[in-house]
């Protein structure tokens, strides 16, 4: 993670909006700053964090300033315990990402079988056959 974050970056990629105030348990500081750092970590690094050292202690700042609670306070969080995993669960819900079960790993095989664009398969034989035998990059499927 970057480490130096100006004041226009951290306002523009950790600014904690109304929607996701919402979503904010009503429980510690230390809960609401975790459950509000997992959430904006993860739509930028597609992944959760480990742990505060995750962060740069600018973006633990920033978040906790919005939150009106002191850095200090993720110090209690969880990351790995019962209230990280809940936590974690809310945002991959707030965010719309599924779990990829056996009926979208269904789905996701039949689509593999698609060819990639319209016409793709028959614009590349056609191609083959006007060049001969000779194949280049240009005319080989990767």
């Amino acid at each position: 993670m970057k480490r130096i974050w100006s004041v226009e970056e951290l306002s523009e990629q950790w600014s904690v909006g109304a929607e996701e105030r919402e979503k904010l348990p009503d429980k510690a500081a230390s809960g609401r700053l975790g459950f509000i750092a997992q959430l904006a970590f993860h739509p930028q690094y597609r992944r959760f964090p480990e742990g505060r050292g995750d962060f740069a202690p600018p973006v633990l700042l920033h978040l906790a300033e919005q939150l009106g609670v002191s850095d200090a306070a993720l110090a209690d969080y969880d990351w790995d315990g019962r209230t990280g995993r809940r936590h974690r669960g809310v945002v991959l819900e707030y965010l719309g990402i599924q779990p990829f079960d056996a009926a979208t790993e269904s789905e996701f095989r039949a689509w593999l079988g698609l060819p990639p664009l319209p016409g793709y398969r028959k614009s590349h034989i056609a191609r083959r056959e006007n060049n001969g035998p000779q194949q280049d990059a240009a005319n080989t499927v990767y």
